[in-house]
């Protein structure tokens, strides 16, 4: 009797090991769910302003060695809506429409550092401030390899906590 509780036992782990591999798999191919899709890429269309007010297009990601100022126009958001900066920086402030709307720091609380020692900065928005001017003042910390601002996303929260999960499945089924 012992040995059939043992082998039903190591059957049902076995199984259970198997479904959250497909269920991990389908996540992973479920683009809809991934904050990396283009469709919530958010790295197009911003314009370094310069001290004199005049502005210059840029790409991301993009390396400054000194405080910047950064814009753009957000697009529709909703009240769950995220901004996602992934940022190498001192200080960072982000205002709609000049309204400061986030204040961080190199050591804030609830900012993500990455293998890379990048920050991953999350604000949340408002579905006021869709259509609005963006505007981002970051100080970046010395680097000699990330950029300064090496990615810019608008998804939501639960699209990047699946994400996340998604992405880091393997880890989470080890814990």
């Amino acid at each position: 009797m012992h040995d059939i509780l043992k082998k039903l036992g190591y059957v049902f782990v076995t199984i259970l090991f198997a479904i959250g591999f497909l269920i991990a798999i389908n996540i992973v191919d479920n683009n809809d769910y991934h904050p990396y899709n283009p469709s919530r890429d958010f790295t197009t269309g911003w314009v370094l302003v310069n001290d004199d007010g005049s502005k210059k297009p840029i790409e991301v990601p993009h390396r400054f060695e000194d405080e910047f100022v950064i814009e753009n126009t957000l697009p529709t958001v909703t009240n769950k809506t995220v901004l996602l900066l992934r940022v190498n920086y001192k200080k960072v402030l982000v205002y709609v429409e000049d309204e400061l709307i986030h204040e961080g720091y190199e050591a804030s609380y609830g900012h993500i550092k990455t293998d890379t020692s990048n920050y991953l900065v999350a604000v949340n928005l408002r579905s006021e401030y869709s259509d609005k001017t963006i505007k981002i003042v970051l100080e970046p910390r010395e680097s000699m390899f990330n950029h300064s601002v090496s990615d810019i996303l608008v998804t939501t929260q639960e699209d990047f906590a699946l994400a996340t999960v998604a992405d880091n499945w393997a880890i989470f089924a080890l814990a």
